[in-house]
C-alpha cells in the first residue's frame, strides 16, 4: 500500500533527525578521543622524562664511582712508587756521613770532593722524591677523607724531620772530638735501617688499600 504524501514526511524528518543526532555525537566523539589521545601522549612524555633523568642520573652516579676508583687507584700506584724512589734517602744519608767525616778530618782531599759531588747528587735525587711522595700522600689523603692513617702515612712532614734528624746527627758525630768513622759509618745505617722500616710498613698499608679497593670494585 502506497505511503501516503504525511507519512512519507514523517519518515524523511526522522532520517533527517538521525543524521544530525549522528554529526552532532560524532563530533563530540571525536573531540573527546582527541582530549584522550593527547593526555596519553603528555602522560606517556612525562613517563619518558622521569625515566630518562633516572638513567642519566644512574649514568652520573656510577661515572663519578668509576672516576674516583680510577683515581684512588692511580693516586695509590704513585705513592707506592714514590716510597720505592725514596729508597735514594738511605744512600744520602750513607754519603752524607761520609762527607761531613771526611770535610771534618781531611776537607781538602779528594775524596772529600768526590763525596761532596755525590752528596749534592743525592740530595737532589732526594728532594725530587720528597716531593713526589708529598704530592702523592696529599692525593691519597683527599681521597680518602675517612681513612685514619698512621705512622709515616700520617703527616707529609715526618720524611723531612726524620732526614733533619738524620742529618743532624751525623753531622754532631764526625764533627766530634775523637771522631771515629766507623761510628759514624754505624749511625748512619741505624738512621737508613729506621727509615727503611717506616717505607716498608707504609708501602704494606699502601699494599693493603689498593687491594681493598680491586676487592669492593669488583
Amino acid at each position: 500500500m502506497a505511503m501516503n504524501f504525511g507519512g512519507r514526511l514523517i519518515v524523511w524528518c526522522g532520517c533527517f533527525g538521525l543524521f544530525v543526532a549522528g554529526v552532532v555525537w560524532s563530533s563530540i566523539f571525536y573531540d573527546l578521543k582527541i582530549s584522550f589521545l593527547k593526555d596519553v601522549v603528555e602522560v606517556c612524555s612525562y613517563v619518558a622524562t622521569i625515566i630518562a633523568a633516572g638513567a642519566a642520573v644512574a649514568t652520573l652516579s656510577a661515572w663519578r664511582r668509576q672516576w674516583k676508583y680510577s683515581a684512588a687507584q692511580d693516586a695509590l700506584k704513585r705513592l707506592t712508587n714514590s716510597l720505592d724512589d725514596l729508597s735514594c734517602a738511605k744512600s744520602y744519608l750513607r754519603v752524607y756521613g761520609a762527607y761531613q767525616f771526611s770535610l771534618s778530618t781531611n776537607p781538602a782531599s779528594e775524596h772529600t770532593k768526590t763525596y761532596r759531588d755525590l752528596e749534592e747528587q743525592l740530595h737532589l735525587e732526594l728532594k725530587q722524591a720528597s716531593k713526589d711522595f708529598v704530592s702523592s700522600l696529599q692525593d691519597v689523603h683527599l681521597l680518602f677523607e675517612n681513612v685514619k692513617f698512621e705512622g709515616f702515612l700520617s703527616d707529609t712532614a715526618i720524611l723531612s724531620r726524620e732526614i733533619i734528624k738524620a742529618t743532624d746527627a751525623l753531622r754532631a758525630a764526625s764533627n766530634a772530638p775523637g771522631a771515629q768513622y766507623d761510628i759514624v759509618v754505624a749511625l748512619s745505617i741505624t738512621h737508613e735501617s729506621y727509615l727503611h722500616g717506616l717505607m716498608f710498613e707504609a708501602k704494606k698499608r699502601v699494599e693493603v688499600m689498593r687491594k681493598d679497593q680491586l676487592s669492593g670494585s669488583s
